[in-house]
């Protein structure tokens, strides 16, 4: 059963736009790594806050991604970004 992973950053303040692009240019790279079957980039503007939405085969094809972004990209995201990512994991019941 695949996993359903939301990963959460929050923009320094003013610099909304610029984290948004930046995901703009990495993101196809996620979308191909193995074993991500989709990826959905939401935003609110409100809290400077942008969650991603992936749908993953397993949680070791999203591990071993985000082992693979911290050396490849990561320091394009870090400087833009308030505190650290959170990721939480869901476990795929029910597809209706």
């Amino acid at each position: 059963m695949s996993v359903v992973v939301v990963v959460s950053f929050f923009a320094k303040d003013g610099g909304l736009d610029e984290l948004i692009s930046v995901m703009h240019q990495i993101c196809p790279e996620t979308r191909a790594f193995a074993g991500c079957l989709s990826l959905k980039m939401c935003v609110e503007r409100e809290l400077n806050k942008i969650q991603f939405f992936q749908e993953w085969e397993t949680k070791g094809h999203q591990e071993a991604y985000g082992d693979w972004r911290m050396a490849n990209g990561f320091d394009l995201v870090d400087p833009l970004i308030n505190g650290e990512p959170t990721v939480t994991y869901f476990d795929v019941h029910t597809t209706y």
